[in-house]
């Protein structure tokens, strides 16, 4: 009935010259426990998508253990994740690959969203878990969620390293991380689905419209898409419909997917994917809005120092950050470099770390302060999360530090990137300080050239 036909690979025995390719009915199955070697260690669903034509694509309901620890659920019975599951099938196979965080994180988020639109329920699977107020994930769809774009990447967690590398001797001061993970992440994306579906039936838009824009908007989405990219999905098949556009973009703004909201990285072909992001809250000028990145509160460009400095415009360097010639932003001057002059690699043969820390900064007129910088990184992708750029943050001066950001990209493709980090915990803050950590976490598979920082800038937003 929302548009999900034969022509659109649905799923289907026979599609009576409908278009697209018959023989794929679904499978399902049920109850397993110990007889599925996929479903026997823990409560869970699952929906296996094939291709539009090739049978036959499976779907597996397993036995939750409930919350009160009395009795198991079948998964079968709960409209939610039977909804859900199905979901999955429908999301894949008109956007045909949802391989990557971003994507597959939507993945899950349009699932759930099917199942919150099936039941009229903010609530997923409540029965299954026992839980009546946010079910099996961290919020309820509905106000109460505090999720924006600006969350992608940082809601699982905190992790320490020794968390994820038990066997590595790492020291307590590498500090706590976040990292990405689908279904925390689709939370993201379920919770502004939500408050677009509760604006537009709030405005007289009729439910069944609404369960359309959706399949249409999925149907124009691109293989393996941004959070941005299906946002612009929705604003395009909201338009063709007929619909409000200013008031799907007040929503999509409300919680950080705003008109300037973009992806700090280009997606390089080994990751594929874009796992650190800017939110903005503005909405286009043909909707009222307005976007200004306000005046500068702090600059460095690190010009006037010599190379192997490890200060320059206040900013000190520990490890292997030093000033360097080797990469800049234009033809003059140096950058901060993380690895080793002589080599051009931060290979050491041992595990290399440093900090790259500011001066005290005095943010106290900043309500809305951003880290603007240009960032050249060439470094391991073996395996998450080795490797990577932590932005932190400190409110006391710089006695403690906690992640803010984590800077995922392993290669700006051999010339500088423009990033921007929200540093919204800097808000206001008289006695702040930021601070860019790299840690190679092990002794292995670091030849690589490194990252460098070049012209960093501070500044308070202002958008509307």
């Amino acid at each position: 009935d929302f548009g999900f036909k034969e022509g659109s690979r649905n799923m289907q025995m026979n599609n009576f010259g409908r278009g697209g390719l018959q023989g794929d009915p679904i499978v399902a199955a049920s109850g397993f426990v110990t007889d599925s070697p996929v479903l026997s260690s823990f409560s869970n669903a699952l929906f296996a998508t094939l291709p539009d034509g090739v049978c036959c694509p499976f779907t597996a309901f397993g036995l939750f253990t409930v919350a009160d620890g009395f009795r198991n659920a079948d998964s079968a019975f709960d409209s939610d994740v039977i909804v859900h599951e199905h979901g999955h099938g429908v999301s894949t196979r008109l956007v045909r690959k949802l391989n990557t965080i971003q994507s597959g994180a939507m993945g899950e988020g349009w699932s759930d969203w099917f199942a919150l639109d099936y039941a009229d329920d903010p609530v997923i699977a409540e029965y299954v878990t026992g839980n009546s107020s946010t079910g099996i994930r961290t919020v309820r769809y509905d106000d109460t969620s505090p999720h924006q774009l600006g969350d992608f990447g940082n809601l699982l967690g905190p992790f320490t390293f020794e968390d994820l590398f038990e066997s590595l001797p790492l020291p307590a001061t590498v500090g706590t991380i976040f990292i990405p993970e689908v279904h925390i992440d689709g939370e993201i994306w379920a919770s502004v689905l939500a408050d677009l579906r509760t604006a537009l039936l709030g405005s007289g838009v009729s439910p069944l419209t609404v369960s359309t824009l959706m399949i249409k908007a999925l149907k124009s989405t691109p293989a393996n898409p941004s959070m941005i990219q299906a946002r612009n999905a929705l604003l395009t098949a909201g338009t063709q419909m007929g619909l409000d556009k200013c008031a799907i973009w007040t929503v999509f703004a409300a919680r950080g997917f705003g008109n300037n909201a973009a992806n700090n990285e280009i997606p390089d072909t080994a990751a594929g994917d874009s796992l650190s992001v800017f939110q903005a809250f503005d909405r286009p000028s043909s909707c009222g809005g307005s976007f200004s990145t306000g005046i500068s509160i702090h600059s460095a460009d690190f010009d006037g120092a010599s190379v192997g400095d490890t200060m320059a415009d206040d900013w000190s360097g520990t490890g292997l950050w030093h000033v360097s010639t080797r990469r800049r932003v234009g033809t003059n001057g140096g950058s901060f470099y993380f690895g080793s002059e002589g080599s051009g690699t931060y290979n050491t043969g041992a595990r290399v770390l440093g900090t790259l820390t500011s001066p005290i900064l005095d943010l106290s007129g900043a309500d809305r302060p951003v880290l603007e910088m240009s960032l050249f990184v060439k470094t391991e992708e073996s395996f998450f999360p080795f490797d990577i750029l932590w932005v932190r943050v400190s409110t006391d001066g710089g006695v403690t530090f906690a992640t803010q950001r984590g800077i995922f990209f392993w290669d700006t493709n051999d010339g500088f990137r423009r990033v921007r980090i929200d540093l919204a915990p800097l808000a206001l803050e008289s006695n702040a300080r930021i601070q860019l950590y790299f840690d190679t976490v092990d002794e292995t598979f670091n030849n690589f050239e490194g990252v460098y920082v070049d012209k960093i800038d501070i500044r308070n937003y202002t958008e509307q």
